[in-house]
């Protein structure tokens, strides 16, 4: 036979070679799995942004925008490639964030950058002395949070000793275990936060400053001059050539205390001086107890899983040291277990689903020697997968494993109709060899096409999308990609010769199929179906078709559209804004009583541990809940519950993602921000509307939690200097000003060397004049005259509201009103948000827009078309390689509509909304539906080549597919059917609506392609037909 020698069929003659590779391979794939790095995601996941931040603390927000913001704006307009500027100025500096075209060089980006700010910093007020730009990857996120806390067992202990202690202690934790962490091969920055680093204050004394008549500008000046290190140039004598220093700085504490100010007075006469802990910035607490925390960061490459559990084994370590005995150490959180917890998740998914295909296997195959050849696909091609991944240096991350998790029903495809075609021709007389060399042969070209059609519809997602995203598509396709490559060569080259060794050995062939009188009248049912439905081919696609695309049409409109799908995220956050107090030991103080309050309740909320975070204007408390088998609330339960001990209180602005329980689709009902952007030039006037507009969303049944991001208005005191009476004084309106700005904000004068650290010297008023604007009024200027003046003398000193945080957005001011949403249809709420919103009347060059995930959705929606549309042209082109022919195809196109129709009655069914994962489910489907049709069509063709009459070969070839499509189909649907009932999550997403949109696509397709299939062959068969006849007469009339 001619065929044998075929390249199809080689391996059934070379078994020693074939068994070498197969060992090869599974040497290679166990290697690769037991070196491959574990992460949370792939490498190379980076935004093409840049974030340039500007500390200025202690700031008016407006003239941080003047000073600061705006100039930087400004600059980075020019650079080439910005397509976005968004800023926040608020009291502690400017943040000025840049987007990128997807192409830009973030490396050449940021160089210009820094060249640019560089120039910038000599405009800028004299206190900003330093700036930071900063690109986003996901693997410079901390991989865990560590608390360091004392463990407060003395019940005595007041906050305020606990915070002393932990002071005292800091030192020694950052000598010993932060210096240990960081040597640790692995460990890329360990960042402690929380530490209140030490600090010399100079706090003036405002009524000693008066009796004295101090020139605080001055004294600041000399201050500055006073404590210097020049060199100013070189000396040459007959000794030679010699550098010239001045040297002039403090030495010690005593030094800066004796410091002259005028004759007679020294420094210490007008000043307290003191080396403390810089308390007055933020507030940390672990489980209400005064605390510190670190982040600890990865180096690139390095196994997130592994380095975890090396920073643990050295906490524990210094657990046992008993210089460390009243530190309590708390992981309150580490990527390692996450990734664990979920691989593991997705691991249990993977071998239900493979279960699941056997079983289907086995309820088809009587034979257990040839269920166990087909299964034994799975680990043998995801082993070779896996010697790809590690080859080009990839890594086991959940992308990686949800695209093997998705594959794993359809590896067993190729080997099932290999198999299949195999024993259909041994049944019908051919010897094993004969049958083994032709069922390859025969089906060697369709899986090849059909896997080929798979493949090619993750193409457009991979180049059609950008940075972050086209990783998504390249790591999650790629992952498919390899294992169904793999799988092909499994079929084609181990399961012939598996098959025919396996067969040879027995001494009869026994019929393979349980059940087989079930089969058997099932294939003639279909069989006599089919006769009758190619008899009446227009009834039965009126009778079909219509009735499906109405009811389709109908529900469509009752399936919810969202950009996120929220699954069981075990923590929350709940932010607080002050608005009517920026006393940080205040609020503190207020945010305290209600951390006890949830304290109390621990164990009921089932919460592991929370961190609080207390700024002189806002806090935020982020609360870690129980996870596994631990769990016996949802966290929508849990957020309601933290939501009721949270009392409203007087001038605090609480925000958290309180949710409403209910939701089916195996997940928590979806919930999250819907931000409504105003912009405008006038903040005072984007305020104002932006009051209306809160006032028409609180109507929106839909919406919770309405209101601005942060606090909009914060207290100030305000100076109006008179121009007049500065001239009438002869007064420095510059001079006035800033030395209104040392009495109120302070400033770094210069730095303290203590051993080989440097501690800031900071000079200001004391902080009791701050909270008393009569004190302030009293403060002494002096003219050019050095007369004194009051500064209550020259303008009015008034309280007055004043923004917190003035944002823009591409140079023009925005204000933002952020809500809650407690439904996932963003169709629906778009649509009412836009109704209500028609009443309010803007002013010229003011607008209003949904953003946020509205614009996502709207991405995602234009992505998807245009990935789909190009997934339908590659596979068309493939059929048409195959099948040598235009029209054709179409007939197996066709049956891509069908399977959408069973995507929506699934969603429908399910109360599953649609999502990225159903769009990335969709054009899977492309590809996966259209493989039953080409195995079909190609077996068609194949009979009418060989001279058998079409409407007969229809039926033959149909008949003689049926088992290996049902077979094929029902491998994948219950491969998938545990991610499709299951918890699987990829970063708190989860992946059900993924599987219910490949089974619901794939069961109706299955079912409509056994029928409509050959319908279509017909119809287009005869299209062509009757253009060749038309073609061939104009020709030969000519």
């Amino acid at each position: 036979m001619s065929e044998r020698r075929s390249f199809l069929s080689w391996s059934i003659f070379r078994p020693v070679t074939v068994t070498m590779f197969f060992v090869a391979f599974s040497v290679a794939g166990v290697i690769a799995y037991k070196s491959i790095p574990l992460q949370m995601m792939p490498d190379g996941i980076t935004w093409p942004v840049l974030t340039i931040s500007v500390s200025y603390d202690n700031a008016n927000p407006s003239d941080v925008e003047k000073k600061i913001t705006r100039p930087i704006e400004e600059m980075a307009g020019t650079i080439q490639g910005v397509k976005k500027i968004r800023s926040r100025s608020s009291s502690s500096g400017s943040r000025v964030r840049l987007f990128f075209d997807s192409s830009a060089d973030l490396n050449v980006m940021y160089n210009q950058l820094q060249d640019r700010m560089e120039r910038l910093m000599v405009d800028f007020p004299e206190d900003v002395t330093r700036y930071r730009i900063r690109k986003f990857n996901f693997q410079d996120f901390p991989i865990q949070y560590l608390g360091i806390s004392l463990k407060n067992e003395d019940k005595s202990l007041s906050p305020q000793e606990s915070l002393k202690q932990l002071v005292d202690y800091s030192a020694l934790f950052e000598r010993t275990v932060l210096m240990r962490l960081e040597q640790e091969d692995g460990i890329a920055n360990v960042e402690l936060h929380g530490t209140y680093s030490k600090k010399i204050y100079i706090d003036l004394i405002p009524d000693k400053v008066a009796a004295y008549h101090v020139n605080v500008f001055q004294l600041v000046q000399r201050l500055r001059n006073a404590n210097l290190n020049l060199t100013q140039g070189k000396l040459l004598d007959d000794r030679g050539t010699f550098l010239v220093r001045s040297l002039g700085k403090f030495t010690s504490l005593n030094d800066i205390r004796d410091f002259p100010v005028k004759e007679g007075i020294k420094l210490k006469d007008i000043a307290d001086i003191f080396l403390a802990s810089s308390l007055r910035s933020f507030r940390v607490r672990i489980n209400t107890l005064p605390a510190m925390f670190c982040e600890i960061s990865k180096e690139s490459g390095a196994n997130t899983v592994e380095v975890c559990r090396k920073v643990k084994k050295i906490i524990a370590s210094y657990e046992q040291d008993p210089r460390f005995e009243k530190f309590a150490f708390t992981f309150l959180h580490s990527e390692g277990d996450a990734i664990e917890e979920a691989l593991t998740n997705l691991q249990e998914t993977l071998l239900w689903g493979a279960f699941f295909a056997v079983l289907v296997l086995f309820f088809f195959l009587r034979s257990v020697r040839m269920t166990f050849v087909i299964t034994f696909s799975i680990p043998v091609s995801l082993m070779m997968a896996l010697v790809v991944v590690h080859a080009y240096g990839g890594t086991l991350n959940l992308i990686s494993l949800m695209g093997f998790t998705l594959g794993v029903g359809m590896l067993l495809d190729n080997a099932v109709v290999v198999v299949e075609n195999i024993y259909r021709h041994l049944e019908n007389g051919l010897s094993l060899l004969d049958a083994a060399v032709k069922g390859v042969n025969e089906v060697g070209l369709a899986i090849l096409l059909a896997t080929s059609t798979t493949l090619v519809v993750f193409i457009p997602s991979m180049v059609m999308t950008d940075g972050s995203d086209s990783i998504f598509m390249i790591e999650m396709g790629g992952a498919v990609c390899y294992s169904l490559v793999a799988s092909l060569i499994v079929a084609l080259v181990f399961i012939p010769p598996a098959v025919y060794t396996m067969e040879k050995r027995k001494k009869t062939v026994k019929r393979f199929f349980i059940f087989e009188k079930i089969v058997y009248k099932s294939s003639r049912a279909y069989y006599h179906t089919l006769s009758w439905v190619m008899a009446h081919r227009f009834e039965t696609l009126c009778f079909i078709l219509i009735p499906l695309a109405y009811s389709t049409w109908h529900i469509s409109e009752k399936i919810g559209v969202t950009n996120q799908q929220q699954g069981s995220q075990r923590e929350m956050r709940v932010h607080f804004s002050f608005t009517d107090s920026q006393d940080i030991n205040k609020n503190s103080e207020l945010l305290l009583k209600i951390e006890k309050a949830i304290l109390a309740k621990k164990n009921e909320l089932e919460i592991i541990n929370f961190l609080s975070f207390s700024r002189d204007d806002s806090a935020r408390i982020r609360f870690w809940f129980t996870k596994g088998d631990d769990i016996k609330r949802t966290t929508n339960e849990i957020a309601q519950d933290i939501q009721k001990l949270i009392p409203p209180l007087p001038g605090v602005a609480v925000r958290g993602n309180w949710r409403k329980s209910g939701g089916g689709g195996g997940g928590d009902q979806e919930e999250g921000d819907v931000p409504i952007v105003l912009r405008g030039e006038n903040p005072e006037t984007l305020r104002d509307i932006g009051r209306e507009v809160e006032k028409l969303l609180v109507n929106i049944p839909e919406l919770l939690d309405v209101g601005v991001e942060e606090s909009e208005q914060s207290e100030e005191i305000i100076l109006y200097l008179n121009r007049d009476r500065t001239e009438r004084y002869n007064v420095s309106p510059r001079q006035t000003a800033t030395t209104v700005s040392y009495a109120l904000r302070g400033s770094i004068i210069s730095q303290f060397q203590i051993d080989d650290n440097e501690i800031p010297i900071e000079i200001q008023f004391s902080q009791s004049l701050v909270a008393n604007a009569d004190m302030l009024r009293d403060v002494k200027v002096y003219n050019r005259d050095q007369e004194e003046v009051a500064l209550g003398t020259l303008g009015k000193i008034l309280y007055e509201k004043g923004f917190a945080t003035i944002r823009r957005t591409d140079r023009k001011t925005t204000y933002t009103i952020n809500a809650t949403a407690n439904k996932s249809d963003l169709g629906i709420l778009g649509e009412k948000i836009d109704k209500a919103l028609k009443t309010l009347k803007l002013p010229r060059g003011y607008t209003i827009n949904k953003e946020g995930r509205f614009i996502e959705l709207e991405e995602n929606q234009d992505s998807f078309m245009k990935s789909m549309g190009l997934a339908v042209v590659l596979v068309f082109l493939l059929m048409g390689f195959l099948f040598e022919s235009f029209v054709l195809p179409f007939s197996i196109i066709l049956s891509i509509p069908f399977a959408f129709i069973g995507v929506y009655w699934t969603l429908y069914l399910t109360s599953t909304p649609i999502s990225m994962m159903v769009y990335l489910g969709n054009i899977i489907l492309a590809g996966v539906v259209v493989n039953n049709g080409i195995v079909l069509v190609d077996y068609i063709n194949r009979l009418r080549n060989e001279g058998m009459e079409r409407s007969q070969a229809i039926l033959e070839a149909s008949f003689a597919r049926f088992r290996p499509i049902m077979m094929t189909s029902l491998t994948t649907l219950f491969g998938l059917l545990p991610m499709a009932v299951g918890t699987s999550e990829f970063a708190g997403t989860p992946y059900y609506p993924l599987g219910r949109t490949v089974i619901g696509g794939l069961t109706m397709s299955t079912l409509l392609t056994l029928l409509i299939v050959p319908i279509f062959y017909v119809f287009f068969d005869d299209l062509r037909n009757t253009f060749l006849r038309l073609i061939t007469g104009v020709f030969i009339k000519k």
